[in-house]
């Protein structure tokens, strides 16, 4: 592998690259796609909500013009009723603030997920250089974006073109018709062009989404040395951590050869597994494996159990079913409980005969 491949950006980012990308406020996010769920959003609550609030308006209006005759005008009844007015108000609009509120959680949380990013409110010189804001202004993303406002300007105007198009015809009869009705039909059809141009800017913002994903997984890939250097940082030298590995094994593998001698029975397949059993009536509620081990480590287990007058059983079944199931020093299932017992009885029975023929 050559060295430039290792300066290429081809990796895909490390969880750890992500979350500190993440705390410097480096994610994928679609500014079209808060604009244009906002708008839709305040559309279809005014939709809902908008015939309330005109007649929580016009009660609010009669209440404050009803009694301004009654009472001298002076700063002080001025600023009760402005207060008073302004209180009205913003109960009227606080379903509508609400919602859109609600709504702006939601989008941004669906684009980013939950967090704050600290970093972003600590304020940073290279965001005020000239040189750098250039650099964005023609840079690729810079173009992207660009070419987007003019498509958005572009498609807003095709979409107010064709709606007021088709009005046209509509708009002179309704003339002839009461303020009521005038106001209703205008209402009526602001809400029909504003919904189409929210669905329209929708679309483009999801379009704008996906790029904007493209561009963040390229700008935080990752070099092939980056990714070594951070799993040596975060996960130690691989050379160390391989030795470190082998120590262990060692440690492990005395300690095993040294609890073979405790044994009580080897079991064996004959030649390719062992399994070292011990069992203690008094200490043990069913016996527990103290060695195993296939090959190499089989074959020692079964020189130190020769070693030190170990009986050694074959049953290849049952070798099989302990070296699959069970780790060394637990205690053997239950479901080999009397595969166990008839492997230790006879081994009983094999002392009983060795202490006959020793007297």
């Amino acid at each position: 592998m050559s060295d430039e491949s290792f300066g290429e950006r081809t990796e895909p980012a490390t969880p750890r690259k992500r979350e500190k990308a993440r705390q410097s406020g480096q994610v994928a996010k679609s500014q079209d796609m808060n604009t244009a769920i906002l708008l839709l959003g305040a559309l279809l609550i005014l939709n809902f909500y908008g015939g309330k609030i005109l007649e929580q308006m016009s009660l609010l209006n009669i209440r404050l013009l009803s009694n301004l005759h009654l009472r001298e005008l002076t700063p002080t009844n001025l600023r009760f009723y402005a207060g008073q007015g302004l209180f009205l108000i913003m109960q009227m609009l606080l379903p509508l603030l609400a919602g859109l509120f609600i709504l702006a959680i939601a989008v941004n949380i669906l684009q980013v997920g939950p967090g704050i990013s600290p970093d972003v409110f600590i304020p940073k010189t290279s965001r005020f250089n000239p040189i750098n804001g250039f650099k964005r202004m023609f840079s690729m993303r810079g173009t992207v974006k660009l070419v987007m406002s003019l498509v958005k300007i572009a498609v807003i105007a095709a979409v107010l073109y064709w709606t007021v198009k088709d009005k046209v015809r509509e708009i002179i009869p309704t003339m002839q018709l009461d303020i009521g009705a005038i106001l209703a039909y205008v209402g009526q059809s602001c809400f029909a062009l504003g919904v189409r141009i929210s669905v329209v800017l929708l679309i483009l913002a999801i379009l704008d989404y996906v790029y904007q994903r493209w561009q963040y997984e390229s700008d935080i890939k990752m070099t092939k040395q980056e990714v070594k250097d951070e799993m040596k940082r975060y996960e130690g030298d691989p050379k160390i951590k391989e030795r470190r590995l082998k120590t262990q094994r060692a440690i492990a593998y005395q300690r095993m050869m040294h609890n073979v001698p405790k044994a009580n029975v080897v079991i064996t397949n004959p030649t390719e597994l062992a399994i070292a059993l011990q069992y203690e009536r008094e200490a043990m509620a069913a016996p527990r494996i103290v060695a195993k081990g296939a090959g190499y480590i089989a074959r020692k287990i079964r020189e130190i159990a020769v070693a030190h007058g170990i009986p050694i059983v074959e049953k290849k079944p049952l070798a099989q079913a302990l070296y699959k199931t069970v780790e060394i020093g637990q205690q053997i299932p239950s479901d080999l409980y009397q595969a166990v017992a008839e492997v230790l009885a006879y081994v009983y029975e094999l002392d009983k005969s060795r202490a006959a023929w020793a007297t």
